[in-house]
């Protein structure tokens, strides 16, 4: 198995990003994006990555709940706007 390191590489003042280097942090940065817009919906709208439960099941139970809200409001967003087929 290879091990991908998924950091942002940043220019320096004297040394600008060669071509390649922008190229990967594109790539990078698409990957990175629909990851945070996750979290930082669950974070801003349902209150947080705060888990605050006794035991590994409910806490399990407690993110289960958590993402199936987000995945509910999600589809709730897209099926308004779909075009509907003719």
């Amino acid at each position: 198995m290879a091990i991908v390191v998924m950091f942002i590489k940043k220019a320096l003042r004297t040394k600008p990003l060669s071509d390649t280097q922008n190229a990967l942090n594109k790539k990078k940065s698409s990957i990175r994006v629909r990851v945070e817009h996750v979290f930082g919906s669950i974070k801003n709208e349902q209150n947080g990555l705060f888990v605050r439960v006794i035991g590994l099941s409910r806490a399990a139970t407690k993110i289960g709940l958590t993402n199936l809200v987000y995945n509910m409001r999600r589809m709730t967003t897209l099926s308004k706007t779909t075009v509907p087929a003719i």
